[in-house]
């Protein structure tokens, strides 16, 4: 009986000990840590990986809003 009382305080202090050592994220800190946790997706996954800066989002923006096409011609087209 004494054993598995020890036991299981033992494992209540670990997960207390090991909960309050997580850093805790604030919203500006959660927002960053969403985007790069993206970019590392897009990055890692992606069969054609390009990089995310101003000329692609010119050419979204062109492609989407500028020339009118249907939407999914964005993810097909080898232009940009």
């Amino acid at each position: 009986m004494i054993y598995k009382s020890s036991v299981v305080l033992a494992l209540i202090l670990g997960f207390v000990g090991f909960k309050s050592m997580q850093p805790t994220i604030t919203g500006d800190d959660k927002e960053s840590l969403i985007i790069s946790a993206m970019l590392q997706y897009v990055d890692n996954v992606h069969f054609a990986p390009k990089p995310i800066d101003d000329e692609l989002s010119k050419f979204v923006f062109k492609t989407y809003l500028g020339e009118g096409r249907r939407r999914e011609t964005i993810f097909y087209t080898r232009r940009y």
